[in-house]
């Protein structure tokens, strides 16, 4: 080393003086071991050291930048993937900490150090703790985590920078300590000179070119990055020597104090971010319902005052479920979408907010007379269902969706949060009510009429459970031989208070709230028990509804109440209307087409009152029409309703489909439609719907008179 090489030099030449240049040679040995000493520690300690805490600090900066990638759905950066950097970045962690401890000296930086420790190890446990949580919501239902991670964070950050700060203060201690060292040395090499003319002249210059001033200038070159002054140069770097080296270290460190400012910058905006997204909704960058209940408390305080009125406006989208199974992930392009509209369609002053699913709300303000304030919200609101109504490119798709609006008026419907917006919202139910893609204001009647709707609601799911709504039969006659075929089973509610209640009132209802499906099974397999008590082989005719029509295990639900109750499918036939056809056509093909293999038969319900009759005919294979009750009953008043049932029949006909004409009342109606060449026939002319013993006995009587026949 060039540092060897200068100790050699100086002691050949004090080896050429005499005996009284000896002792200062010696000493001047000594000073320079010194340096090399100092160096050393400087190197292996301070440089070493401050650059492995450089590295923890980073680390924990990109474990917290992993962490927000998570928390705020890094569109490039999946959840699995920062967990997993996360943990890489953990396991260095843990191996600098474990690196760097055998270099602490003091009890200062013991103290430190194990501060440090601590607070970096609380911050990885609950970091983990996060990654493992798996319902995690960025925007509100795990914010107690995420204060706790960035307190944690925060900590650890604090203790790392008290160590990198301790860490430069002996680093300069020890610089400084080199600098009085070589000082004491020149002064010695300086009386060397004197005694030893020319070869410690000559001494004296090697080693402040080659020592002394470049040691000053890395001494320089602290103090500055000391002060925050990242942006200089490091003399000496190319050298082979302690003293490269020294200026090597010294590069490292400054180039990871440049990367940490960075990342400090990276994690405050990150931070900002978070901060944001805590007050808006990720998905379209709306006001989300934190910052909403804020905005309607100030307007409260406002209208209190007497400062302004206000009107809240309630939006759900109409049909969005049926969007949202289509498209998938797309559908939140379209909320987007929607989110835009809603934006353009109102005034600047007005405040949006995305309350959650496909629910808004909007903070509407106005200072003039109650009839044109009345006036102003009834045109808003109008633009909103305008604007929703336009069809919505996502992708290669078209989306279609409406908007049900519901207004509140503050202060008259309310003055406070939770009053308005329960009137909003009754005022929206009865806009989707009334035909959905409208708007309608609160209203008091509004109130006690979805109480009864919840009670007739909460009625009906018990009345299901209970099994209290129990099958009915009507007979299915052949026409050719009066003969019977079997019984359509049609739905009776046997109420505790209110006797027994008809379909018309509680089938729709049903189907509504979703339990028409629990419903239909359970008459269904009532209905294959009773039949084990007729005489015959009689079939059963069940309706189903539309939302069944959409479920692809419909057939399979079925099979296994028949196979459960020993019912042949054979015997049972499936009645569908056209209505329920009309928006899942594909799934209703597939689910009718399994229905058959199984050897279940199809009618077609309610024939001729659909805009699509011929167009079903044609694309669905078909067991059987049944021609809708309504021109049945009016033939014998209405000319024209016998020419529509002739013509129906002409058409099945000709296809080769047997029929059914529904609502038979009398003689002369059943003579019009046995010329017609109907096959089948039911009404009140044969049997009213009966309960299972009635059934039972008409059955047993007709097998007799067939017999007797």
């Amino acid at each position: 080393m060039r540092t060897v090489s200068i100790q050699i030099r100086l002691l050949a030449s004090y080896l050429l003086l005499a005996g009284i240049l000896a002792a200062l040679a010696i000493y001047a040995i000594i000073q320079i071991a010194a340096i090399n000493h100092l160096t050393s520690t400087i190197r292996t300690k301070w440089f070493a050291g401050t650059g492995m805490l450089g590295e923890m600090a980073d680390l924990l900066s990109e474990i917290h930048i992993d962490q927000l990638h998570t928390l705020v759905q890094h569109p490039e950066v999946t959840r699995a993937e920062a967990d997993a950097l996360a943990e890489e970045h953990i396991k260095s962690l843990e191996a600098l900490k474990a690196a760097y401890e055998p270099l602490i000296q003091s009890a200062r930086e013991r103290s430190l150090f194990d501060a440090f420790a601590t607070t970096s190890n609380t911050y990885v446990t609950l970091h983990q703790a996060f990654a493992r949580t798996n319902n995690f919501e960025p925007q509100g239902a795990n914010d107690h985590v995420d204060e706790r991670l960035g307190g944690a964070y925060l900590a650890a950050d604090h203790d790392v920078d008290a160590l990198i700060a301790t860490n430069a203060t002996g680093a300069d201690a020890d610089a400084q300590h080199a600098q009085a060292t070589n000082d004491l040395a020149f002064d010695v090499l300086v009386i060397g000179a004197l005694a030893g003319l020319t070869l410690v002249g000559w001494m004296i210059f090697v080693v402040r070119r080659r020592i002394t001033l470049p040691l000053g200038a890395i001494t320089k070159a602290l103090s500055r990055l000391a002060e925050g002054h990242t942006e200089i140069t490091v003399p000496g770097a190319d050298r082979g020597d302690e003293i490269g080296a020294m200026a090597q270290a010294f590069d490292v460190f400054r180039h990871n104090a440049m990367e940490l400012a960075t990342a400090y910058k990276a994690a405050e905006e990150a931070h900002a971010v978070a901060q944001s997204l805590a007050r808006h909704d990720a998905l379209t960058g709306l006001p989300n319902r934190r910052v909403f209940s804020e905005k309607l408390e100030e307007a409260i305080v406002r209208v209190k005052d007497g400062d302004a009125v206000y009107a809240i406006l309630l939006v759900d989208l109409d049909r969005f479920k049926p969007v949202n199974d289509v498209l998938g992930h797309a559908a939140g392009d379209m909320l987007c979408e929607v989110a835009e509209r809603l934006k353009a369609a109102m005034r600047k002053e007005d405040v949006v907010a995305r309350l959650g699913g496909d629910e808004f709300a909007i903070i509407s303000t106005f200072e003039g007379p109650a009839a044109s304030f009345a006036e102003a919200t009834r045109r808003l609101a109008n633009r909103l269902v305008a604007a929703i109504a336009e069809p919505i490119k996502v992708g290669d798709s078209i989306a279609e969706v409406g908007a049900s609006v519901g207004i509140a008026d503050c202060p008259i419907d309310g003055i406070d949060a939770d009053t308005l917006l329960h009137a909003a919202d009754i005022a929206m139910y009865r806009a989707k009510r009334d035909g959905r893609g409208t708007f309608r204001f609160f209203e008091p009647s509004m109130d006690l009429e979805l109480k009864a709707r919840i009670e007739r609601e909460a009625d009906l799911r018990r009345g299901v459970a209970a099994n209290e709504i129990e099958p009915h039969y009507q007979p299915l006659m052949a026409l050719g031989d009066d003969r019977l075929i079997g019984f359509e089973i049609l739905a009776r509610w046997r109420h505790p208070r209110r006797g027994v209640v008809m379909p018309a009132e509680f089938i729709p209802l049903a189907e509504e709230i979703g339990v028409i499906e629990d419903l239909t099974y359970r008459i269904l397999r009532h209905a294959c028990r009773d039949a084990r008590t007729w005489a015959g082989d009689l079939m059963l005719s069940l309706n189903v509804s539309a939302s069944q029509l959409r479920d692809k295990l419909l057939p399979t639900r079925i099979l296994a109440i028949l196979v459960e109750n020993d019912f042949a499918p054979r015997r049972l036939q499936v009645e569908i209307t056209e209505t329920a056809l009309v928006s899942e056509m594909d799934t209703a093909r597939e689910i009718l087409g399994t229905l058959q293999g199984l050897g279940i038969r199809i009618a077609l319900d309610d024939f001729g009152t659909g805009y699509s009759s011929l167009y079903h005919l044609r694309e669905l294979h078909l067991d059987q029409v049944k021609i809708d009750r309504s021109f049945i009953e009016s033939m014998r008043q209405n000319p024209e309703s016998e020419k529509i049932v002739n013509a129906i029949l002409g058409l099945t006909k000709s296809l080769g489909l047997p029929t059914t004409a529904e609502g038979i009342e009398d003689a002369d109606t059943l003579s019009r439609v046995v010329e017609g060449g109907c096959t089948y026939g039911q009404g009140f002319y044969f049997a009213a719907a009966m309960p299972a013993a009635a059934a039972a006995t008409f059955s047993l009587g007709q097998t007799k008179l067939a017999a007797t026949a």
